[in-house]
């Protein structure tokens, strides 16, 4: 358990640097403005 732990940090870390791009976060939090939409919208017609 504790390898899958050091994994899941290791790969947090490549995302955090990935993140520090700001093309990267910018497309990120672009994806997460299209979510948060599309589960209001399945909420309100649901």
């Amino acid at each position: 358990m504790q390898n899958f732990h050091d994994s899941l940090l290791g790969f947090s870390g490549i995302a955090r640097r990935f993140l520090s791009h700001n093309t990267f976060r910018n497309a990120f939090a672009f994806i997460n403005l299209r979510k948060e939409e599309s589960s209001y919208g399945k909420a309100e017609t649901g």
